[in-house]
């Protein structure tokens, strides 16, 4: 279904002259009812002949469908304009005035492979102000849903076809459901790369030799091994979904191409949409991805699950990060969702702070945490990846003033100081307990947006909270200091604090790269080639020749800085004296100085584990 079709256009083609009967059998008989005004001054309006009083011109305008259907019958109002002709009573010649008015025909038909059963059971002058549909479908017969009415949808979904979901906290089936909108279910491998989970099948058709009946979900049967029990109930949900409403709009591309049988429903994720190029497909796939977990987790119930399981985590622990994960692990186990969409329904539904668990940037999970409630908006975040965190570095003026008062950890950029950054018992460096639950009081905030045009705010929102482990999404990341000015305060602090720099770099600055590379070694606390071999991952014969001036590639010499935990000013004055500028021009270089600048008190491991894990190559090698 990759072409949009109109159902204004089929109509116009295929009813016109009933319509247009109907209009011209209406006119003569109700002249009362029209509103006839004339252009040339020369009839008398109020002395009309009224046996000759016409309909003319007949133009097709709108086509009003009524989205309550739940069948193949149809209901729709059939907006047309024209001209109405008439002329004086006692006039002899042939002159007519005519003024343009507007009818509406109520219709209905039986849409399936043709516009059966075809009846005007009324037609009436067309008033705008009156709408005889409170839910519409669009002119390619899919249904007119706004996001605030998703919730609406997904009870009368459930009022439907599995009404004690709304009455108890529990599991929806999606079997039972589909059992009883009379869909069979067959689970069998459906793409070799599992691009596609599910097919709903609205007529019969004959797929690889093999006859699928009309009313079939085609499930891929690795999808509870290879996502989880989550995504299968998803995919299945997902095609009794499009059964339920998006059949007609399935029927009106029938009439254009009869050979049709089926929709497709692709990987489960947000799919990067723009709205203004948006075919019928997409948007039938939207409301289908948007109102499906809302089905599963229906929020009078979900949140009344959620109160109780928070209270009873919060009175065993007593600490909000831990309690809100485990409450999303068991509120997906307990509705049968994935953790990323019991965490997303959370949020929806007013838990600020589930917005900060089972993130993952780089591949890498970041630890939860919260912030003080409102202190950034839905499409804001304090989680960066290491390519967007360096590219700030690069445009930000606020860290090129200040780059050593912020360390970027757990994929943050956080002010390095001991109340917000620590090591733990094995040496790995992370936020402290503190830092976690205080985000906005010490890392910076960044706000994302999609690398595409999309002026959905709620579609936006969920594709942030999206960011799990199976995520490709890709942001635009921009910064305001309006937004940080607290944090930013902090750092301009920091930097009239820092002591003893100045005398560093005046004692290296004329030295050779290998003198200056002894001094610093020298500097307590006092590090021998063996010791550094192992903080900076490099041989001891590379420390050798680099203790000689030898020339030696930037890898190893960033990775030497990192070993001694040099000040970002020193790393950069012992890589000049290699000739080697950190600029924007090579992207890996740019990485480097993310590296000196934000990642200098890390260990080597971290540094490398970091570039790995945005796809960039380690600074040195395990074996070494």
């Amino acid at each position: 279904m990759v072409q949009q079709r109109s159902f204004k256009n089929y109509v116009n083609t295929h009813q016109f002259n009933k319509i247009s009967d109907a209009v011209e059998n209406f006119v003569p008989n109700n002249i009362g009812e029209l509103n006839l005004w004339t252009k040339s001054n020369i009839i008398d309006i109020d002395n009309l002949d009224e046996e000759r009083v016409f309909f003319d011109e007949m133009k097709i305008e709108f086509v009003f469908v009524n989205g309550d259907a739940l069948t193949n019958d149809i209901e729709f109002d059939v907006v047309v304009s024209g001209e109405v002709y008439f002329t004086e009573a006692g006039r002899h010649d042939d002159d007519y005035d005519s003024c343009t008015n507007w009818f509406r025909l109520n219709c209905t038909a039986t849409i399936n492979g043709g516009l059966s059963n075809f009846t005007i059971h009324s037609v009436e002058p067309y008033d705008k102000k009156k709408n005889r549909f409170e839910r519409k479908l669009s002119d390619s017969l899919v249904p007119i849903i706004s996001s605030d009415d998703y919730e609406y949808e997904a009870q009368q979904f459930l009022n439907l076809y599995f009404p004690d979901a709304l009455i108890v906290p529990q599991m929806i089936d999606p079997r039972l459901i589909a059992e009883k909108m009379g869909l069979t279910i067959v689970y069998k491998e459906i793409t070799e790369d599992m691009s596609v989970f599910g097919q709903i099948f609205f007529h019969d058709t004959v797929v690889d030799g093999e006859l699928i009946k009309a009313k079939t979900i085609l499930v891929d049967d690795r999808i509870a091994l290879v996502r989880g029990l989550g995504a299968l109930n998803n995919t299945i949900l997902h095609e009794c979904f499009h059964w339920h409403k998006h059949r007609l709009a399935f029927e009106l591309v029938r009439l254009y191409n009869p050979v049709l049988s089926k929709i497709d429903t692709t990987i489960e994720e947000f799919s990067e949409i723009n709205e203004t190029s948006m075919s019928p497909t997409d948007w039938m796939e939207l409301q289908a991805q948007s109102l499906t977990p809302k089905i599963l987790m229906p929020r009078k119930m979900f949140k009344q699950e959620a109160e109780l399981k928070m209270r009873e985590l919060a009175a065993e622990s007593g600490d909000s990060l831990g309690y809100i994960k485990g409450t999303i692990e068991h509120l997906a186990t307990y509705f049968g969702v994935s953790k990323q969409s019991a965490k997303i329904r959370m949020v929806e539904l007013g838990y600020e702070e589930a917005i900060g668990a089972l993130n993952f940037i780089d591949k890498q999970y970041v630890p939860a945490h919260i912030w003080k409630r409102g202190a950034i908006s839905s499409n804001q975040t304090y989680s960066i990846g290491l390519v967007d965190a360096t590219i700030q570095m690069l445009v930000n003026p606020v860290l090129q003033q200040n780059p050593t008062s912020y360390i970027y950890v757990e994929s943050h950029i956080c002010l390095n100081l001991p109340e917000y950054v620590e090591r733990d018992i094995f040496g790995k460096i992370g936020l402290t307990e503190y830092a976690r639950h205080h985000m906005n009081e010490c890392c910076l905030s960044f706000t994302l947006s999609l690398k595409h045009d999309s002026k959905d705010e709620d579609y936006v929102f969920r594709c942030i909270l999206n960011r799990d482990e199976n995520s490709s999404l890709t942001f635009n990341v921009a910064f305001s200091a309006d937004a940080n000015l607290d944090v930013i305060e902090q750092s301009q602090q920091m930097k009239k604090d820092q002591k003893g720099l100045k005398q560093v770099l005046n004692e290296i600055a004329p030295l050779s790269f290998g003198d200056a590379f002894k001094v610093l070694m020298k500097y307590p606390p006092k590090t021998t080639v063996e010791q550094l071999a192992e903080s900076s991952g490099l041989s001891d014969k590379t420390i050798q020749r680099m203790r000689n001036g030898e020339a030696v590639v930037i890898q190893s010499i960033v990775a030497m800085c990192i070993g001694l935990h040099l000040h970002p000013d020193i790393s950069t004055e012992m890589l000049q004296k290699l000739g080697y500028t950190l600029g924007p021009a090579v992207e890996i270089h740019m990485i480097y100085k993310t590296l000196l600048c934000n990642c200098n008190t890390m260990t080597i491991e971290e540094c490398n584990e970091l570039l790995t894990n945005a796809d960039f190559e380690p600074l040195t090698k395990a074996e070494v």
